[in-house]
């Protein structure tokens, strides 16, 4: 099979957006050969015809999981490609994790660099998760949104308990399972410098990867952040790949509106064969 897909980096998160038409039966075999062949990329969508009308495009990802940093992507794509519905600043996307449409204001900086705001979905549930690490047992911080949840872990005052980062990739698998979940991210908080250190486990495709950044992630830290203090908040979370900016607007006892702010570079369109 010959895929054509372009390679993006939104934040040293790299993205791999599949344009040739795959079967989502034959997604996560397609992904893994992708991945394999191009160790950079972290992850791999497929653009799919959108269902609702004013949707510009559907991304597709190979477990079925949802990304912000790949809603960015594919909004700088749709515009670098001037798909339908791309005219105003705006950009109707659909997106696997994602019950209703987002939308993306994407703007044209330079080259195909783009910068791009994404209405993240808001969470399904918050709440203390008792987690086992074989015979230690650690309650943690649980944000769920559709398609991906995430564990907040205050990186300075876990190991206090035992528990060491690099513990991460033996646990990770694991605690997917006992939160019924499709796909988990672990993120490693250092809330006093504004530190973020992302690892993302996907289900689907059973691959666990130490993400450059992780936009779904970063917004769950501030839903974390915005329901431990009461009030609305703006982060900005420096991970291995550079900044990703979250506002979570807090109302009533709830967060009630979810904004991430981020950049997406096309690098380059490629063509390869895999089986299948």
């Amino acid at each position: 099979m010959k895929l054509l897909y372009y390679k993006v980096n939104p934040t040293g998160n790299i993205t791999l957006i599949v344009e040739t038409p795959v079967p989502r039966e034959s997604q996560s075999a397609a992904a893994a050969a992708l991945m394999a062949a191009d160790k950079t990329a972290e992850q791999v969508g497929f653009i799919e015809q959108p269902s609702l009308p004013g949707s510009a495009l559907r991304l597709q990802m190979m477990g079925g999981e949802f990304c912000g940093n790949a809603a960015l992507s594919a909004g700088a794509l749709a515009r670098l490609l001037s798909l339908p519905e791309t005219d105003g600043d705006s950009i109707r996307l659909e997106i696997s994790g994602a019950a209703e449409p987002l939308e993306v204001e994407v703007f044209h900086e330079s080259g195909r660099l783009y910068t791009g705001t994404v209405d993240m979905p808001l969470p399904r549930s918050c709440f203390t998760a008792l987690l086992t690490d074989g015979d230690r047992e650690f309650q943690l911080p649980v944000v769920r949104f559709p398609g991906i949840s995430h564990v907040i872990i205050n990186s300075r005052s876990i190991e206090k308990y035992g528990f060491k980062v690099r513990n991460a990739e033996a646990l990770i698998e694991s605690w997917c399972r006992q939160l019924g979940v499709e796909a988990l991210g672990m993120m490693f908080w250092d809330e006093a410098d504004g530190l973020l250190n992302p690892f993302v486990y996907v289900s689907g495709t059973n691959t666990a990867v130490w993400e450059s950044s992780c936009a779904s992630g970063s917004t769950a830290v501030a839903v974390y952040s915005a329901l431990s203090e009461g009030r609305s908040t703006e982060l900005n979370l420096r991970q291995p790949g550079g900044v990703l900016t979250v506002a979570a607007e807090f109302s009533h006892g709830a967060v009630t509106g979810l904004k991430l702010t981020g950049t997406a570079d096309i690098t380059a369109k490629y063509s390869v064969t895999v089986a299948g």
